[in-house]
């Protein structure tokens, strides 16, 4: 974000980037500034606004906010289902999943509803409690092995919890 707060809007639109720091901000998560920044443009990024206000406010002020900003039930679903697959990005899956109900249209409603469905479901990992036994060490190796950041000390912090747990 820095490096985007340093060039000035004649930049922004020289290098094609005039729009980026609106969804910069929104992917960092400062979501009044990343609206109040897509506001500025011309057009108006109606599903950027729109997940913004949802991820301020919650799903229905944000529906609420759809509706007033499309002309028609096409274009209200459209911008539904395109904030709440922005949404589902930052791993806000309620509301993802509410906006992507909203937004079930034509030949993709189906798939569009079933990610609903699913989103519904779904919890971030860091979230997730699992038992203490062999399957839940298990399960905890899986998804620390599936860390990208992953060090040697968590591995070996994983098989002390491990080792120490069998005495």
């Amino acid at each position: 974000m820095a490096e985007y707060r340093k060039l000035t809007a004649e930049n922004l639109a020289e290098f094609g980037l005039r729009n980026n720091i609106a969804f910069a901000l929104f992917y960092a998560g400062e979501f009044p500034e990343a609206r109040k920044t897509a506001e500025t443009l011309s057009p108006q990024p109606i599903a950027l606004i729109v997940a913004c206000e949802t991820a301020i406010n919650g799903s229905q002020s944000g529906l609420a906010e759809a509706r007033r900003r499309t002309a028609e039930a096409d274009q209200f679903k459209q911008v539904s289902r395109a904030a709440g697959q922005m949404l589902a990005n930052l791993r806000k899956y309620p509301l993802a999943s509410d906006l992507l109900e909203a937004g079930a249209l034509g030949e993709s409603a189906a798939g569009t509803a079933a990610d609903a469905i699913t989103y519904r479901k779904t919890q971030p990992h860091e979230q997730s409690v699992f038992p203490d036994d062999p399957i839940g060490t298990a399960m905890r190796y899986d998804l620390l092995e599936a860390n990208p950041d992953l060090t040697l000390e968590q591995l070996r912090s994983q098989g002390r919890t491990c080792y120490s747990r069998s005495d």
